[in-house]
């Protein structure tokens, strides 16, 4: 008598005609392949009916199932297009519970189709490369930290080259009149590009809706500033050019203008701080050596 329930030999045909329904669709149009799947089935489950134990009928029942569903999902039956050696046109027989996503008009090809694919000239991506590109815009703090940027223009073709002279090693009141001797660099509006935008952040419709934001560019450096300090466009466009004017002052003199003297001073000033503090340690401790010897005779 067989160990096997009625229930697992249930399963067994359910499990079957699921196969034989799976291979209908998936080889349609085949009937070369379609019959030897079909006897390779039957062959199957011919010599899976002598099986006595429970455990292996199941797994086999398992491997059964999961080849019908591999059917269903994964396999796509393609028809050679005439003239084409690389594409072929899905068939539209599938029905819509088997067709998982695909349609009429799909094209399937080889991997090479999608590894070398044409990058498109008109795509947004290449748009804002090529825009990038063109536009040889230096950040700020970039074109201030190197020296190769073309020079600023004051009023004449060039400017001097920058000093060579160490104004770290002068004292405060020589850094204060060489400061003040400096030339400040002129903006002329020629060489500004200037657009308007709106503001971003908090401010409600004042800072969202209108045009406040001020967007200046100094041409032959690159050097760009923002502004939108106040609600007013004419006062942000004054505070730009503010901004733009303390920019070029940096780079162009050097360790001379009025924000590089400020850090120069206030440095010296915390390291004078620091030695004095020194200083006073070490007489601090030299007392105290010679008192615990006084104390020791």
């Amino acid at each position: 008598m067989s160990a096997i329930s009625a229930s697992l030999r249930a399963q067994g045909r359910s499990t079957y005609r699921e196969l034989l329904r799976s291979a209908s669709i998936a080889f349609q149009g085949d009937a070369r392949v379609l019959n030897g799947f079909r006897d390779k089935i039957r062959a199957d489950f011919t010599t899976g009916r002598a099986i006595t134990s429970e455990e292996e009928y199941t797994t086999s029942l398992k491997h059964g199932k999961d080849v019908a569903e591999f059917l269903r999902k994964n396999v796509v039956q393609g028809v050679s297009e005439e003239g084409s050696d690389l594409y072929s046109k899905l068939p539209i027989c599938l029905p819509p519970q088997l067709a998982c996503g695909w349609r009429e008009g799909i094209e399937l090809g080889d991997n090479d189709t999608i590894k070398n694919a044409l990058r498109q000239k008109n795509s947004r991506r290449a748009q804002r490369l090529k825009e990038k590109q063109e536009q040889p815009l230096l950040d700020a703090a970039t074109s201030a930290a190197h020296s190769q940027i073309p020079e600023l223009s004051t009023g004449q073709s060039s400017l001097p080259p920058p000093p060579s002279k160490s104004w770290d090693k002068l004292s405060k009141k020589a850094l204060i009149e060489a400061r003040n001797k400096r030339v400040i660099p002129q903006l002329n509006e020629e060489d500004l590009e200037e657009t308007f935008v709106r503001g971003s952040g908090p401010g409600g419709q004042a800072i969202n809706k209108t045009r406040s934001n001020v967007n200046l560019v100094h041409k032959p450096t690159g050097i760009r500033v923002t502004c939108q300090d106040t609600r007013s466009l004419e006062q942000n466009r004054k505070i730009a050019r503010s901004m733009l004017i303390e920019r070029l002052d940096r780079l162009q003199n050097a360790g001379l203008s009025k924000l590089d003297v400020k850090v120069t001073l206030e440095r010296r000033r915390k390291a004078n701080k620091q030695k004095k503090a020194n200083r006073k340690k070490k007489a601090l401790a030299a007392v105290s050596s010679r008192g615990d010897g006084v104390d020791d005779d």
